[in-house]
């Protein structure tokens, strides 16, 4: 029952060359066979080996593929790629902050547009550090801030180290560093007695502590900046908040993050939604197969205070589904409001591998106001039921399955699993709290473990008749609807584990809803 250890990190595999490595398939279409009277929707979702979370809601943007291509700029400052943008506006002029490889390493250049779509490279508006130096390695990612006219901050990604040339790809630590400028194009001075914050050890930041997105709120800036941490089961990543008065003095940073690191998330770019009073946090996932870990999704978060964020409260942008030209790599968002539409810009690579070389910068939509993605308008009748199973694993209950938490964990704070010599089929049995007429069962399983074949069955008072049937199910997260039934007590008969552990069936949450939903 124990996960399998994850693979290389995000951002130049622990220092390791990361030149242009094999496709990376991330799953295969799930096959379903349903009963006549039900269907199982199948929405694509990645598998990942450790089990880490995966975001089952959806707010697909719509891609327009590349608008900024590397290997044209001055002086060859993005030869070998672009990626990292961070995308400002000021005075009908966009700016683009975006990594160019050169021939010197990764520095932070800069491009400008008036339409989003055509873009005039302008070169790099930072130069290394002495070797050595905080930034003697990469002087990159320049996240901007106008605090008031011609009083303008950058806050930059710095490390001394990186993996060897040509790539020189940035490698850990990752440090916020300072510059200040008199305009959005700069020029930008180094401030380098400006300490920001810092990796710390024995924190949730101890690895990265690189800069983010600013907002001010509530009389203090907050920048909600990247964290990383390593560990026996690898690198773990999130977003955490510091908080300043000063920009030109220290921050201090939140003692706990704003989601897990299990959520396995880095970078931000926050959008305000006036017309509901929502705040959108951008950020690009993490990865976890057989060749490594990589950016594999845009995902965004949504809340109302921005000091509080519910995990559960996330959903797919960005993915192989619905991205037109890069198959398997998509990173770092930076959104903007251009033309009564968001506009989201990200880096990605038109190639079948997970290489941080060759990368160019994307743009998809996103319609506005903006809305959180709407899930079962109904309620879900399975809350309060009494649950019980064939057998449990020690650690795991079954009570976790209506818990109301839609994580795809893998873990007993999460799921249900039946015990260990416990053949084949297991069961699962939830007793509402009275009989209630139900037209949708959501079933979410463990990420990298889900159930392959399996029976939604309702106890009609002579025995147990078939909802759904699915076999060779592939996602964690589905979905079933079927003529409105009266049900009493509705089970799950899992009959066949994953590849990985056929003998153990998980189920993390049931869900069961109103007809219509």
């Amino acid at each position: 029952m124990n996960p399998l250890p994850p693979g290389l990190s995000r951002r130049g595999f622990l220092g390791s060359a990361a030149g242009a490595g094999a496709a990376v398939v991330l799953g295969s279409a799930p096959h379903a066979s349903a009963s006549a009277s039900a269907s199982a929707q199948t929405p694509w979702l990645p598998s990942y080996l450790d089990g880490r979370p995966v975001a089952t809601l959806r707010l697909d943007a719509l891609d327009a593929g590349p608008v900024l291509r590397h290997g044209d700029g001055p002086d060859h400052c993005d030869v070998y790629g672009a990626r990292d943008i961070w995308v400002y506006q000021d005075r009908g002029t966009l700016y683009m902050n975006y990594d160019g490889a050169g021939d010197q390493g990764w520095l932070a250049c800069l491009a400008t547009s008036r339409n989003g779509t055509d873009w005039t490279k302008r070169g790099p508006v930072l130069q290394l550090g002495a070797p050595g130096s905080d930034d003697g390695g990469s002087a990159s990612y320049g996240v901007t801030y106008e605090a008031a006219p011609g009083d303008w901050h950058m806050f930059y990604l710095g490390t001394p180290n990186t993996t060897p040339p040509p790539d020189r790809i940035p490698a850990f630590p990752y440090l916020t560093l300072k510059a200040h400028g008199p305009g959005p194009a700069g020029p930008w001075t180094k401030q380098p007695d400006v300490v920001p914050f810092r990796p710390q050890p024995g924190t949730y930041y101890s690895t990265t502590a690189s800069p983010g997105h600013i907002i001010r709120h509530r009389g203090e800036y907050l920048q909600f900046f990247s964290a990383s941490t390593q560990n026996a089961a690898g690198t773990q990543r999130t977003i955490g908040i510091a908080r300043t008065r000063d920009l030109n003095g220290p921050w201090q940073v939140d003692p706990q993050p704003i989601v897990p690191l299990d959520e396995q998330i880095e970078n931000t770019s926050l959008y305000y939604e006036p017309a509901n009073e929502t705040w959108f946090l951008f950020t690009d996932h993490i990865a976890l197969d057989a060749f490594g870990e990589y950016t594999d999704a845009v995902w965004v978060y949504w809340t109302r205070d921005p000091d509080h964020w519910d995990p559960q409260d996330k959903a797919v942008v960005l993915d192989r589904t619905n991205c037109a030209w890069s198959p398997y790599v998509m990173g770092l968002p930076s959104v903007v409001p251009l033309g009564g539409r968001l506009a989201v810009f990200y880096d990605g690579r038109p190639a079948p591998d997970i290489s941080h070389m060759g990368r160019d910068v994307g743009l998809a939509w996103l319609d506005l106001p903006l809305r959180p993605p709407r899930g079962p308008s109904g309620p879900d009748l399975a809350r309060g039921a009494r649950v019980t199973a064939s057998s449990t694993y020690p650690g795991y209950s079954p009570d976790r399955v209506v818990d109301g938490r839609t994580s795809t964990q893998l873990g007993g704070d999460f799921s249900w699993a039946n015990a260990e010599g416990a053949a084949l089929p297991q069961w699962l049995e939830l007793e509402l709290r009275a009989p209630r007429t139900a037209g949708r069962v959501d079933l979410y399983t463990t990420s990298g473990y889900e159930l392959r074949d399996y029976r939604v069955q309702v106890w009609d008072g002579r025995g147990w008749a078939d909802l759904a049937a699915v076999a060779g199910n592939t996602s964690a997260y589905r979905v079933h609807t079927f003529a409105p039934t009266r049900i009493d007590r509705l089970r799950v008969l899992a009959e066949r584990g994953p590849d990985r552990q056929p003998g153990y069936a998980r189920v993390n949450e049931i869900g069961v809803y109103p007809p219509g939903d």
